[in-house]
């Protein structure tokens, strides 16, 4: 305390409430005491550090949260992606998202002893990463095979991952195409992956069916005779018909 201004200046060190008893002089020699309870409260401070991503037409819950002041709180923010919104009492971001993109969010908490207390954050809106191929094509034994998996969503580069394709089949990790040259016939279940970059990952299961070539095993055909009804069987192997899944 300045004892001539009565001034009383400094930073605080440690939390607490003093009794604080002041005496003023003047110079005819009057006197003139009181007491006041003086409180150090501890510093406002926003302790989130960052806002988790979000996904166009998903459901966001996220609650923002301070330490110190004096409670209770008054939150507010600006620059929250369409669709969402704050609770002022209780620092709740929540909504549906329309839009992907990027934002920058300022957050501001207020407490009941007038300390502020802001922070910005980046909030990543997303498109949800899905596999839009809904089958897979058919394939011969012995003839070339190729198709390629899609997906919408999500953030490239995607990365695709398969189990259980049939034998000679591979899959190009980065394309989603599925290449080769089938060398049995059968069913396989096929277990497809797609991640992103932003760790999405999408799944699908999917039902391959690998023919035997279409063949006529018929040689030649019989002779026929004028004015005789003629009859001749033709034959084949293999199949070309789609088997139910699973």
């Amino acid at each position: 305390m300045n004892t001539a201004t009565g001034a009383i200046t400094g930073t605080p060190t440690a939390v607490g409430t003093s009794t604080v008893s002041v005496t003023v002089n003047d110079s005819s020699g009057q006197t003139a005491s009181a007491q006041f309870p003086l409180v150090i409260g501890s510093n406002l401070v926003i302790t989130t550090t960052a806002l988790p991503n979000g996904f166009v037409g998903s459901s966001y819950s996220f609650t923002l949260t301070a330490s110190g002041g004096t409670t209770p709180y008054t939150w507010s923010a600006t620059g929250l992606p369409a669709g969402l919104s704050v609770n002022a009492a209780t620092g709740a971001i929540t909504g549906i998202p329309t839009a992907a993109g990027v934002s920058t969010v300022s957050v501001t908490v207020n407490d009941s002893g007038q300390r502020t207390a802001s922070a910005t954050f980046q909030l990543t809106v997303l498109t949800r990463l899905v596999i839009t191929t809904t089958a897979l094509p058919n394939g011969v034994v012995g003839a070339s095979y190729s198709f390629t998996l899609t997906a919408s969503g999500g953030t490239a580069p995607l990365v695709w991952s398969a189990t259980g394709l049939a034998a000679g089949l591979s899959l190009n990790t980065a394309t989603g195409a599925i290449t080769g040259i089938p060398t049995a016939a059968g069913v396989s279940v096929v277990s497809v992956t797609v991640s992103d970059s932003g760790a999405q990952t999408a799944a699908a299961t999917f039902g391959l069916t690998i023919v035997a070539k279409l063949v006529i095993t018929a040689t030649s055909l019989p002779n026929g005779i004028v004015g005789s009804t003629y009859l001749a069987s033709l034959t084949a192997t293999g199949e070309l018909r789609r088997r139910p899944y699973p």
